[in-house]
């Protein structure tokens, strides 16, 4: 991952922004996981009765329907989100460099 303090005028793109994202995501994931897996090996009879309670409280809450309400909702939105994430890439495609506050890049400096 490159660092925006050690390149002050090299722009970050998306696809950096999202790997650290999803790496800072992994890393909390994997530090919970390892939490609760340490306490499930210490007591194993609070983690069964967690896991009990949890399970019941699953079966009783309709989570199916509040999953397909969302899975509606998110293919009903898709194609605006896709639309909208199009018309951002083609206008970072087009903008003349410079204009939107970004440094312009070395090898582009001198066509502006």
């Amino acid at each position: 991952m490159v660092n925006s303090q050690e390149l002050p005028n090299r722009h970050v793109t998306t696809g950096e922004i999202l790997q650290f994202l999803l790496a800072d995501v992994k890393s909390k994931v994997s530090r919970t996981y390892g939490q609760y897996e340490r306490v499930a090996v210490e007591s194993p009879g609070k983690a069964i009765l967690v896991a009990l309670a949890i399970g019941y409280c699953m079966h009783r809450l309709p989570l199916r329907s509040l999953l397909i309400l969302q899975a509606r909702t998110a293919v009903a939105l898709a194609p605006a989100a896709l639309l909208g994430l199009g018309a951002a890439k083609l206008y970072g495609l087009f903008e003349r460099p410079g204009r939107s506050g970004r440094p312009i890049p070395a090898k582009l400096r001198h066509w502006a």
